[in-house]
């Protein structure tokens, strides 16, 4: 898993951790948004580097991966964990370039994040949504492949024009 890129998922970390959402939302609003953590459709996303500097905000000390005991957590074992499930298992993480002023229900997206072969030279795709209405360039998004370089969005629109 790269240090800059957003697979761990702030809803599976209540569980893995043993600490309530509100403390870890909390502890949110003293690391970098962008660089430890960033909205993602509906999802808080953290990078290993964020879930290092929550864990130090929170004091939890992990062992390093040769100290750890079997079974025991480690920094690895817990961004695994907190990885996203089933069919958001294969979403990834796009950025709104500009939308498509005829066709309503597309959303042009930049990968943000590895390419993977196959996909678009340019890392630009076409992600599909119910409505592209309340998109604004900038936002990020998770979206699951659906087709060439077709992909669909992983959750719910945005709410207000540019807010989730």
């Amino acid at each position: 898993m790269d240090e800059t890129t957003y697979e761990i998922a702030e809803k599976h970390l209540e569980g893995i951790l043993g600490v309530s959402r509100d403390v870890i939302k909390e502890q949110r609003e003293y690391l970098e948004a962008g660089a430890h953590w960033t909205h993602a459709s509906w999802h808080v996303m953290y990078s290993m580097a964020g879930l290092r500097a929550l864990l130090e905000r929170l004091d939890i000390l992990l062992p390093e991966k040769e100290a750890a005991r079997a079974g025991g957590l480690t920094l690895q074992k817990i961004a695994d964990q907190a990885a996203l499930g089933g069919e958001e298992k294969e979403a990834r993480m796009f950025e709104t370039i500009h939308l498509t002023v005829k066709n309503k229900r597309l959303v042009m997206a930049r990968t943000l994040g590895p390419r993977k072969q196959g996909t678009h030279v340019d890392g630009i795709v076409r992600v599909t949504c119910k409505t592209s209405e309340n998109f604004v360039p900038g936002m990020k998004m998770l979206a699951i492949h659906k087709e060439a370089d077709v992909w669909e969005l992983c959750g719910r629109t945005p709410r207000q024009r540019g807010r989730w």
